[in-house]
């Protein structure tokens, strides 16, 4: 006799369905079944939301039967339209490799593949796909398939009627060779049982009904349920999109606290499906945590096991006590520099060198804890700034060796939970960074001594006026105060009509054949978005998060996942349209992201610029910096954006709304050097605080017969092509006051 595996599956909450209840249970009880689930490698990491499934494999073999996993190497090349409103971007077959080699890696983690009779079996279904002759298919699977019984699915049905949408032949084939793979496995390693989620219940049943006719076999199927959290959300995304199981698509630590952060009223499902603990045990550890829920006791537990099972214990404790420092379980003092780098992954850090910037004053603006050294007095004063946890109480204090903790680190915070990093090293500069591979930081001069005093007073004005308008800035919130500025400054600007001269001219150059009153339409419609573009910037500075309320509408994350997929990095362009500002502010709280920015020639706008990237942590690389540091922040798998639109100045002539101007040819240069690809980004203003943001998809690569300089022509063409659509869809929301066409124009 062997185990009911149906029956411990069901009380543990995996079986939402079966296919021949009382038929599976015998089964289970006088064989041992082997059963299989198929893995989609259209990312080279599996998620959270995939854990349902691992775990019904590990438990499978756990109660003494043998599991498989497909590795869809095969069927990847299509893609499972199942649930699916538009077809999918098609993978090349080094990148199915690459994802395949990665998912196996991840799944050996919760397999056991030598453990005798019931060993584990990992097996990619491009094996037997790609020796399929189309012909044989065709006469020997598909004559079994009538297209009605293809047609009435309903995400197919869905499609076909919706005159927006469409289904292409490729994914219809889908379902024929998932069925094909069961009979496969049938017949090759007598596997008779096919689970998976439950948009999965009508491929396992075709693959069921296959083997019936073609095999002559008796096969069984089970779909899991759609695990939802507490709030009834698809489980296992964070606010920054899926959690994965691969350390370089989502840090240790996050996967950490994903685990910490899980709702009371989910821990019960979660330790039956994602643990083999026993169901007393489960009982007993979740009437002891109730005793006490806001130590979350349970939600450490199961953080653990998690992290150990996928990240190993090693890297599992190093999170931990980050963990545990950070909500203030431990102290940092007695963190080690494993901890402290960890951490310097996960908050805000800046490196910097102690021979130069050691006055806690410095170091506090440095690390974007205050706005000024002024606020940072203050603050000291107040009481309410520490280091290393112990409250700062002179504000001339500088720093020495005897303060670094782990002889590299410093803590500062202002309030008790804002937590922020320096990290000091000897390279006698300073610069904002985030400790991450994908982040690349600006550099800041750091002030030194025996300056001449006009340059100190001109810093110190500086400060000043940047500490008045920060003040300002923080009165700022969406609503009637932010239409309480607007207004009236918009009056003012189109009074004042900063460059008109100039935008009237672009405009009619590209406009030509739109009246005059269409023209000057456009016009105080783009003298409307500046200043909307600077309020919500404002707006935005002290709440980072407004940005994820503003976003209503978002097109073509899975370009942006694909792309990363790949391997290469990723290279955005976009264009002064819309709030350029907060185009990369969205992106970075989502992906690693890095941008490229020119300095203002104006103290006060730079300084106050740079404040705003501060305390939102958007990354930057000044555009005089050394192209290897892009270069390096690509082979890293990292992301850096540019607005790289037209100016008159730039060398390389390109044609734009029918006449040429010099374009700059950055992006398109690093895409060619390192194989990234070229993805658009545009943020659309649908009103104040409202955006729709489209991303992608890809510009095709240049033609290979090309060298190297006429490929980055070619690409840079392409965007201009890509440019001028998106401005054709909203003029009024591009920057004209720029001089786009410099031989043309003149002012």
């Amino acid at each position: 006799m062997h185990t009911n595996a149906l029956q411990v599956l069901r009380d543990r909450g995996f079986v939402e369905w079966t296919s021949h209840n009382e038929e599976l249970e015998e089964h289970f009880k006088n064989n041992m079944v082997t059963g299989y689930i198929g893995f989609d490698p259209s990312a080279d990491s599996l998620h959270v939301g995939n854990l349902v499934a691992i775990m019904g494999l590990a438990w499978l073999q756990r109660l003494g039967h043998r599991p498989i996993a497909i590795a869809g190497g095969g069927t990847g090349r299509i893609g499972d339209p199942s649930g699916k409103s538009a077809e999918r971007n098609l993978l090349s077959e080094e990148q199915i490799l690459h994802n395949v080699s990665c998912i196996a890696n991840q799944l050996r983690h919760f397999l056991n593949f030598d453990s005798g009779e019931n060993s584990a079996l990992l097996v990619n279904n491009n094996d037997w796909l790609k020796n399929e002759n189309y012909i044989e298919f065709l006469r020997d699977t598909g004559k079994y398939f009538t297209v009605s019984f293809l047609v009435n699915r309903e995400y197919v049905r869905s499609r076909v009627l919706d005159p927006d949408k469409s289904i292409t032949y490729t994914e219809l084939s889908y379902i024929l060779l998932q069925a094909f793979d069961f009979n496969h496995l049938y017949n090759e390693y007598g596997c008779t049982l096919q689970m998976g989620g439950n948009d999965q219940q009508v491929n396992i049943i075709a693959g069921m009904d296959l083997t019936r006719k073609k095999s002559g076999g008796q096969c069984y199927g089970i779909t899991f349920p759609l695990l939802l959290n507490a709030q009834g959300q698809k489980f296992g995304k964070s606010e920054s999109g899926a959690v994965y199981l691969s350390p370089e698509r989502t840090s240790v630590y996050k996967f950490y606290q994903f685990w910490i952060n899980v709702d009371d009223k989910d821990l019960e499902k979660l330790f039956k499906l994602f643990t083999f603990r026993e169901l007393d045990e489960i009982k007993a550890l979740l009437d002891e945590h109730a005793k006490a829920p806001h130590l979350r006791r349970a939600q450490k537990e199961l953080a653990w096991e998690m992290t150990c099972r996928v990240h190993g214990e090693e890297a599992a404790k190093r999170v931990r006590d980050a963990s545990a420092v950070l909500f203030g379980e431990a102290s940092i003092k007695d963190a080690s520099q494993e901890v402290l780098d960890t951490l310097s992954a996960e908050i805000p850090c800046a490196e910097a060198d102690l021979a130069e910037t050691a006055g806690v004053t410095d170091l506090l603006v440095l690390c974007g804890a205050c706005d000024s050294k002024g606020n940072a007095k203050k603050k000291i004063k107040e009481g309410g700034a520490y280091l290393n946890g112990e409250k700062i109480a002179d504000a001339g204090r500088r720093l020495t060796e005897e303060d670094l903790l782990a002889g590299r680190y410093a803590q500062l915070n202002v309030g008790k939970k804002d937590f922020r990093l320096i990290k000091f090293n000897n390279e006698g500069k300073a610069r904002e960074a985030k400790a991450s591979p994908h982040f690349c930081g600006a550099e800041y001069d750091t002030p030194k001594g025996g300056r001449r005093m006009n340059e100190e007073r001109r810093k110190k004005i500086t400060d000043m006026q940047v500490r008045a308008f920060m003040a300002f800035a923080r009165s700022i919130r969406p609503g009637w105060r932010a239409k309480a500025l607007a207004l009236p400054l918009i009056a003012l600007i189109k009074l004042l009509g900063i460059r008109k001269d100039v935008a009237r001219r672009n405009i009619m150059l590209c406009f030509p054949e739109k009246s005059r009153a269409e023209r000057e339409r456009i016009l105080a419609e783009s003298y409307e978005n500046m200043i909307w573009t600077g309020v919500e910037l404002l707006a935005w500075q002290h709440d980072p998060t407004l940005i994820d309320r503003m976003a209503v509408s978002v097109e073509g994350t899975e370009h942006i996942e694909n792309a990363f997929a790949r391997g290469k990095g990723i290279v955005i362009f976009s264009a002064h349209l819309g709030n350029w500002e907060l185009s990369p502010a969205w992106f970075s709280r989502r992906w690693p992201f890095c941008g490229v920015v020119r300095n203002s020639d104006s103290p006060f706008q730079r300084e106050l610029i740079a404040t705003l990237r501060a305390a939102s942590g958007l990354q930057t690389i000044d555009k005089k910096a050394p192209m290897m540091r892009v270069i390096s922040l690509l082979k890293k798998n990292g992301c850096f954006g540019a607005l790289a639109d037209q100016h008159g100045d730039d060398d390389f002539k390109a044609p734009f709304f029918g006449h040429e101007t010099g374009t700059a040819t950055g992006p398109a240069a690093f895409s060619v050097l390192t194989g990234a690809p070229l993805m658009p980004f545009a943020l659309r203003r649908i009103e104040p605080f409202k955006f729709a943001i489209k991303m992608g998809p890809p510009l095709a690569p240049a033609p290979e017969n090309l060298s190297r300089d006429e490929a980055i022509k070619y690409l840079t063409v392409r965007m201009n092509e890509v440019y001028e659509k998106m401005i054709r869809a909203n003029p009024g929301q591009w920057l004209w006051q720029h001089r786009r066409f410099r031989e043309i124009i003149t002012d």
